[in-house]
């Protein structure tokens, strides 16, 4: 097991101009991090991703995962497709930077929203994104993350229902909880399905 710092740990820094991607991992390197997570907090996207490697090789520090986020609860099919469009790219960059995964997210509706209003919607954007993960050797991990989209039963639903080897879980532990579910029993149904984890206190 290697752990892994998420960029998205110091976001306040980040959104504040205090830090950006570079002084990101110098940070961790400083900290004594062995790898860190990496995605959506680039200033220039296109030239700081061909640099990040480097920055990484300089401070002795392995990527964890490669993190995007993706919305398929979104109502406009021109917005979903648009989604299909971004978590490509993100594929793309994964593969670039080798990440051994990639987190992403499923969405999180609108209010009064059930799980089957989106369920469609849903397994059909991430059985796009697969295909090309598939193609580029990518490993996607779809994180429990909010309540709609993030209970046991619709995890697995959309597991099964995109159906690719290259689709999995990033298993939060703490989002269970806020998504009333218990972590353990999580932790038993996605054992084999889990391609990452995120611990939080």
């Amino acid at each position: 097991m290697k752990l892994s710092v998420t960029i998205y740990s110091l976001h306040n820094y980040i959104g504040k101009g205090e830090m950006d991607v570079k002084g990101f991992i110098e940070y961790c390197a400083g900290i004594g991090a062995p790898a860190v997570d990496l995605g959506y907090f680039w200033k220039d996207e296109a030239t700081e991703i061909p640099q990040a490697s480097q920055w990484l090789k300089d401070n002795g520090l392995q990527l964890g995962a490669y993190i995007s986020r993706g919305d398929f609860t979104k109502q406009d099919a021109d917005e979903r497709a648009q989604e299909v469009v971004t978590l490509k790219k993100a594929v793309d960059a994964a593969a670039q930077m080798n990440a051994p995964a990639l987190r992403v997210f499923a969405g999180n509706g609108w209010p009064g929203a059930k799980f089957e209003d989106v369920r469609d919607w849903v397994i059909e954007g991430h059985k796009q994104v697969a295909a090309h993960a598939e193609e580029k050797g990518v490993i996607v991990g779809l994180e429990n993350h909010g309540k709609l989209c993030g209970t046991i039963h619709a995890i697995r639903t959309i597991v099964e229902g995109v159906g690719s080897k290259n689709f999995g879980v990033t298993f939060d532990m703490g989002n269970w909880v806020g998504a009333g579910e218990d972590p353990l029993e999580a932790a038993r149904e996605f054992a084999k399905d889990t391609v990452y984890v995120h611990v939080k206190d």
